[in-house]
């Protein structure tokens, strides 16, 4: 089979499989950096990757999963070539992106066996097609929600009390549109809510015994 990029062409070998991605911005995210990571050779942990355990993450390895997503800025793989971002690319196939692996460039599509990732040459294993509305879903969204947080005073006091009314309203925009907390924060309200529950259940205690 072969795709047509500006009246070049590639022959080129599918290799992409459907998954299931959990309806989070941090899942999203991790789920990004392992497609980057199938199209570029780069040394990142699994749980980095790992969509569905997203939730384990602690709040700096949070951080570094959006670290992480910058390295691999859309618009940059898009330029090398390494993304094909279009509806067109996608007409016969009813995912919103496919892998292939390059086996014959015959039409003078350049592809480097090699890209520039923080100053390092990685090696390009793969090519990417997908449609605008992947990436938006999957890079944009989440990228646009942490840089929007990490500009509130409850992601800066993350570890503190204040993330506490992150849980039930949208304080300081820490929420997203769904008003989900980020995973930081979730973490942070369940232990509040489990310290004032021992302690209501010891003042409870201590009311009891001085009757």
């Amino acid at each position: 089979m072969s795709i047509d990029y500006q009246y070049e062409s590639l022959d080129i070998k599918k290799t992409g499989r459907n998954v299931y991605v959990p309806d989070n911005y941090l899942a999203k995210l991790m789920y990004y950096l392992s497609c980057a990571k199938s199209v570029i050779q780069y040394d990142i942990d699994d749980k980095y990757t790992d969509k569905n355990n997203y939730a384990l993450l602690t709040a700096d390895e949070e951080e570094l999963v959006v670290d992480f997503a910058k390295l691999f800025e859309p618009d940059y793989l898009i330029e090398k070539k390494l993304f094909l971002v279009g509806e067109k690319y996608l007409r016969n196939y009813s995912s919103t992106n496919e892998f292939f692996e390059v086996s014959n460039n015959q039409f003078g599509l350049h592809i480097s066996s090699e890209i520039m990732i923080a100053g390092v040459a990685r090696k390009v294993s793969k090519i990417m097609i997908c449609r605008e509305s992947w990436l938006k879903e999957n890079y944009y969204d989440p990228m646009d929600y942490y840089n929007r947080i990490r500009k509130t005073c409850c992601y800066k006091f993350c570890k503190c009390m204040d993330c506490f009314a992150c849980c039930f309203d949208s304080c300081c925009s820490c929420c997203d549109n769904d008003h989900s907390c980020s995973n930081c924060c979730k973490k942070v309200c369940c232990l509040i809510i489990l310290g004032i529950i021992i302690s209501l259940i010891l003042i409870i205690n201590l009311c009891l015994l001085n009757r």
